[in-house]
């Protein structure tokens, strides 16, 4: 009361007024002490102090996306510290959501408005723009669409659009803004235009098109001769009316469904069928027609011998398809070739015509036909086989009355008589006679096969073999042209038929080997002596055939005679070519030896022997050993030969009886510890006993000592 002056400290450092009722905006929320001091106008002053509390005042932001037109724009809030909002779109529309989203009815650009309160009531607000891009609307044209036929597309979307996709409901698509398609077949497909602008904005446009089928357009047309008409008819399909133009290749034409033509010249012309449905889809096609001159009928035939036939040849002039023919004995024959071929009774002359027919054109001819007597080429030998030197007579024994004769005796001799006799043939082999006939219109040909048996020759060879071997015989032998019997006499009442036998003698001796060789008429005969040499007699010496491994026996050859060759097997797999040795076996087991033995003639013999060999068991064991870990002699463990042991014991005692140490596992060495206390024993000697079984059940056990070194 009574101040005429005044002094604010706001309590944030920084604040002071003079004013009676000032105002201040601290700059950060909290509790702040508020200090006036008055002052009256006698100098007087008086202070006091207020705690002032700030609330923290809310951030209003938000973020909002580009939305084309018709499509939602989303508005995100990215306040902090807002607990309500309140959303003013800029076109008289707002919202009280967080996040909301707003379709704005038209294009442009808009001023958002968004205030936002906090738990405090402190409000905030923040404005910006929201930009909403026109959206193209799509749409389509076409024109008629037919199958396999170009279906033109045109773009009538309205507004802006840098891109197009086209789907035209065929599994075909294309980018261009125009484009043209072809559809395969005809059907209703929907098609779908995607356009898109600069900046995103899409409009999906579908409509069904409707594809029609093009008809199917085909025709037949008869051939004809010239002067004569054409029929057309039209094997055109199609589901609806269909129009039809015809290009006859003359330069006429007819809008007839099945006309009928008559062109003024042979020749072949292309005829084209135009066909159009109501839909205006239309084909085409082109066929040659013929129209075929006048056929000049005409053939040709050789003289036939009786009993062969006689061939017919066509030799019209123009087109021919058919050709009947009349032989002239009673025989009709329709053909569809050229040549034809006909076998006649007997002897004659025959009236024959022909008719050549090419559709409803036709021409004949007449010719006569002479059919003359045959003859038949006959052989008449006086022997079919002769020995070399012989003669033979050749008789001729054809009918029909040859009048000429051509004989080729097969050894470059010939003859034009009706007979041949005494002809010589000096070499072996066989002989083919060969005799031509003729009576000035038919000929024959007659052949007969000589033969001209050689001399067989027996020649082999043998060389003296070992008893059981079989023999090298080489037979060199010429035989003849007919078959050859053999016969083989070995000496010692064995033979053999075959051509080269395979004999082994089974006694060794001298021996006289025959052959007998004949061909039914002829024979020849060879005697060869062959020696047969004995086998050497193998004998094995084994010293101590029943042993044990690690011992050494000793093997030797004691064959008789002249031994060049030797090969051992000793049953392991060891092989050796000494006369005499010694083998030491490394594991138990029975042996089966081999010897085989050649001597100096080439004979071979086979002895065989079998040795036992058993199984060993010894011990050796270390004096000393030093656990000192430097990798020497750190453990302990007896060594040796161990076959096949069982109950396998090693212990380790200390001078007082006392067992410090003991396993039953093979292989487990003592490492110098006390089992009991499991630390390091004190050097001195300490006992050892190893126990165990072999294979033969005979119990081992081994007791020493042995020294721990430090």
């Amino acid at each position: 009361i009574d101040a005429v002056a005044w002094s604010w400290d706001f309590g944030d450092g920084t604040g002071t007024s003079t004013q009676q009722n000032p105002t201040y905006t601290y700059a950060a929320a909290g509790t702040y002490t508020v200090t006036l001091t008055v002052l009256n106008a006698v100098g007087c002053s008086h202070t006091t102090s207020q705690a002032v509390t700030v609330r923290p005042k809310p951030t209003a932001d938000f973020t909002a996306d580009t939305a084309c037109w018709t499509y939602p724009t989303s508005f995100t809030d990215a306040s902090v510290g807002a607990v309500s909002w309140l959303w003013d779109f800029g076109d008289s529309q707002s919202s009280n959501q967080q996040n909301p989203q707003h379709t704005y009815a038209n294009p442009g650009t808009y001023t958002v408005t968004l205030i936002v309160t906090n738990a405090q009531g402190c409000r905030d607000t923040v404005q910006k723009q929201v930009l909403v891009h026109p959206r193209p609307v799509a749409s389509f044209t076409y024109d008629t669409a037919c199958a396999l036929r170009i279906t033109q597309f045109t773009d009538a979307t309205q507004g802006a659009v840098s891109f197009w996709l086209w789907d035209f409901g065929d599994g075909n698509s294309s980018t261009l803004q125009n484009p043209a398609h072809v559809y395969a077949t005809g059907g209703v497909y929907t098609v779908t235009l995607t356009v898109g602008n600069s900046v995103g904005c899409t409009d999906v446009y579908t409509a069904p098109v409707a594809v029609y089928t093009m008809p199917a357009v085909d025709f037949t047309a008869d051939t004809v001769c010239v002067g004569r008409a054409t029929q057309f008819v039209n094997l055109t399909q199609d589901s609806v009316p269909v129009s039809y133009v015809w290009l006859f290749g003359d330069g006429n034409a007819s809008f007839a469904q099945n006309p009928r033509y008559v062109y003024e010249h042979p020749g072949t012309y292309q005829v084209t069928l135009v066909a159009t449905n109501i839909h205006g889809c239309d084909t085409f096609i082109t066929k040659p027609v013929v129209v075929a001159p006048v056929p000049q009928a005409n053939f040709l035939a050789d003289t036939a011998c009786a009993g062969y036939v006689t061939i017919f040849t066509d030799a019209t002039q123009g087109l021919v398809d058919t050709w009947i023919w009349n032989f002239g004995d009673g025989t009709v024959d329709t053909v569809r070739t050229s040549t034809v071929s006909h076998l006649y009774p007997g002897p004659g002359v025959y009236v024959v015509s022909m008719t050549a027919l090419f559709g409803e054109c036709a021409s004949t001819i007449t010719k006569g036909i002479q059919v003359v007597d045959s003859v038949d080429a006959q052989i008449l030998l006086s022997d079919g086989v002769i020995c070399p030197g012989e003669a033979i007579t050749a008789l001729d024994g054809s009918t029909g009355g040859p009048r000429w004769w051509l004989w080729d005796m097969g050894n470059g001799q010939t003859f034009t008589s009706q007979h041949v006799p005494d002809v010589v043939y000096p070499d072996s082999g066989l002989y083919t006679i060969r005799l031509i006939v003729g009576n000035g219109h038919c000929t024959d040909t007659a052949t007969a096969s000589l033969y001209v048996i050689g001399q067989p020759q027996a020649l082999f060879s043998v060389e003296n073999a070992c008893a059981g071997t079989p023999l090298p015989i080489r037979n060199v032998s010429f035989p003849s042209n007919l078959p050859v019997q053999w016969l083989w006499d070995f000496g010692n009442g064995d033979t053999s038929h075959a051509q080269t036998p395979v004999y082994a003698y089974p006694q060794p001796g001298t021996y006289t080997i025959t052959l007998i060789l004949g061909n039914g008429r002829c024979g020849d005969t060879l005697r060869q002596t062959v020696t047969i040499w004995p086998n050497p007699q193998a004998t094995i010496l084994v010293r101590d055939s029943i042993t044990r491994i690690w011992k050494e026996t000793y093997f030797a050859d004691l064959t008789a005679g002249t031994i060049i060759q030797r090969e051992w097997s000793l049953g392991d797999g060891a092989t050796t070519t000494q006369k005499e040795f010694s083998y030491m076996y490394r594991d138990t087991g029975s042996y089966m030896v081999r010897l085989v033995v050649i001597d100096d003639r080439g004979c071979v013999d086979t002895a065989y022997q079998r040795v036992i060999v058993y199984g060993d068991f010894t011990m050796y064991v270390p004096t000393a050993f030093s656990p000192n870990g430097d990798g020497i002699n750190d453990v302990f463990y007896p060594g040796g030969i161990w076959f096949d042991i069982y109950d396998f014991h090693f212990q380790i005692y200390n001078r007082w009886g006392q067992l410090i140490w003991e396993t039953r596992e093979r292989g487990h060495a003592w490492d110098g510890r006390d089992m009991r206390t499991g630390q390091m024993v004190p050097e001195d000697a300490y006992v050892f006993r190893v126990s165990g079984m072999d294979f033969k059940g005979r119990k081992h056990e081994y007791v020493g000592t042995v020294t721990v070194l430090k």
